[in-house]
């Protein structure tokens, strides 16, 4: 798969930062693994990326009903070449719609939108859909990274969500650190 991705990635002069090997991705090893966890008995929900490049994080879980969104076509086009078995489409955040039970995963993307945006397209889906899960990743220490925002996921979801799980501490770019968290729908 390794060779396959560095090929894509060449051959359809998309950003080198893509081509890493999932397997070198901590971040991206506990997102699957928690989301296979969560959605393991339940074939209802609906597993949603939002900012899933190549696909390493919805390509490699388990669970059928699954769909990633990318914004550019050469890197959703790649994803559909890697993960023939999963659902990609150009889109993004507004794209998510009436989903009667929701898996949303938005890691590696946040820290880069402008928190009026996200604040905003979040509210939207939580209106929209079912929203059962959410899936983030919160970065810290990222003063002089590479990451222009860091988010709070109870803040940004508000008070009918609690914390399921929560990744120990992993080490991202630039000296920064990251917990990738599961936030659950209070019922």
């Amino acid at each position: 798969m390794h060779f396959l991705k560095r090929a894509i990635v060449k051959i359809l002069d998309i950003d080198s930062w893509h081509e890493s090997d999932y397997m070198s991705k901590e971040y991206a090893k506990y997102t699957v693994s928690i989301v296979d966890r969560i959605t393991q008995n339940d074939r209802k929900v609906k597993v949603v990326e939002v900012g899933c490049g190549l696909g390493d994080i919805i390509g490699n879980i388990k669970h059928k009903n699954k769909q990633g969104y990318d914004l550019d076509n050469k890197i959703v086009f790649g994803a559909k070449i890697l993960h023939p078995c999963t659902k990609f489409n150009v889109g993004s955040f507004m794209d998510v719609q009436e989903c009667q039970k929701l898996c949303l995963i938005a890691v590696n993307i946040l820290h880069f939108l402008d928190p009026d945006y996200v604040e905003r397209v979040i509210c939207d889906i939580k209106n929209n859909n079912d929203l059962d899960y959410v899936v983030i990743d919160e970065l810290h220490d990222t003063v002089g990274t590479v990451y222009k925002y860091e988010y709070n996921g109870l803040k940004l979801l508000g008070d009918d969500f609690r914390i399921k799980y929560r990744s120990r501490r992993i080490q991202a770019s630039e000296g920064a650190c990251r917990y990738v968290v599961v936030y659950e729908r209070k019922r």
